[in-house]
């Protein structure tokens, strides 16, 4: 996917969250509103908690944040699905190849989130974010089958198309098949987020040592590999 087109996507996606975050169907956090308030300048004491948060707390609290946006966006995926399934729009082959184990990866990144938010609370000097991503380092590889069946998610969502969009009956079901590119961007988030770790934490200059890296994985079952892997640095004590 070029840049161009993952700009495209991403600008799709923020369009449907706004909608669906109108219209009371979006899966979301209760103090996203009070964030976005405070990063985008509107909070009283806005200007008094960036001068207090530290470079160090700002990564976390990114961290903390997306992480909790990320399994949100999972939930509203799983919902699709469970639509989907109840209608019976699809086959079972068709819903496993484009969802493939979502199932998996979303009740893994709800237990992760709980466990970055518990950790996140602890006083700073008894925080070891390194020994909790090592922690967890297999629960990460099931990660590895969605990514890898990208090319096939993509094709069986282009021949399900218009399946898909005629069993629409809920709003959310409606805004996420609104277009091809915004069911692709939602499709694309675990990747995206799997990716957006290593850049997180290689901000931070307190990371040290300990090598996260993003499995190599081919994606798809036909055609040249192409590699969507990415490293970064992260530790702690040892």
């Amino acid at each position: 996917m070029t840049i161009a087109k993952l700009c495209q996507v991403t600008k799709s996606v923020n369009h449907v969250l706004d909608i669906l975050g109108l219209s009371g169907q979006l899966h979301r956090s209760t103090d996203s509103d009070d964030l976005r308030d405070e990063f985008s300048g509107t909070s009283p004491a806005n200007g008094m908690a960036k001068q207090q948060l530290t470079r160090r707390q700002h990564i976390l609290k990114e961290l903390v944040e997306t992480e909790r946006q990320y399994v949100h966006h999972l939930l509203n995926l799983q919902a699709l699905k469970k639509e989907l399934e109840e209608i019976g729009a699809l086959t079972g082959d068709s819903i496993h190849n484009i969802f493939l184990n979502l199932n998996n990866l979303l009740d893994f990144a709800q237990r992760f989130l709980i466990r970055v938010e518990q950790h996140n609370e602890l006083p700073e000097e008894s925080q070891n974010w390194g020994d909790l991503f090592i922690h967890y380092k297999e629960p990460f590889h099931q990660y590895e089958p969605f990514i890898a069946n990208q090319r096939r998610c993509e094709a069986a969502c282009q021949k399900e198309w218009d399946k898909m969009v005629a069993a629409s009956r809920s709003p959310l079901m409606s805004q996420m098949l609104s277009n091809p590119t915004i069911l692709n961007g939602f499709l694309l988030k675990p990747m995206v987020r799997l990716t957006k770790y290593p850049l997180l934490l290689k901000v931070g200059s307190f990371f040290m040592s300990v090598k996260f890296r993003v499995p190599d994985v081919a994606v798809g079952s036909s055609g040249p590999d192409r590699d969507r892997s990415a490293q970064g640095r992260f530790g702690g004590r040892h």
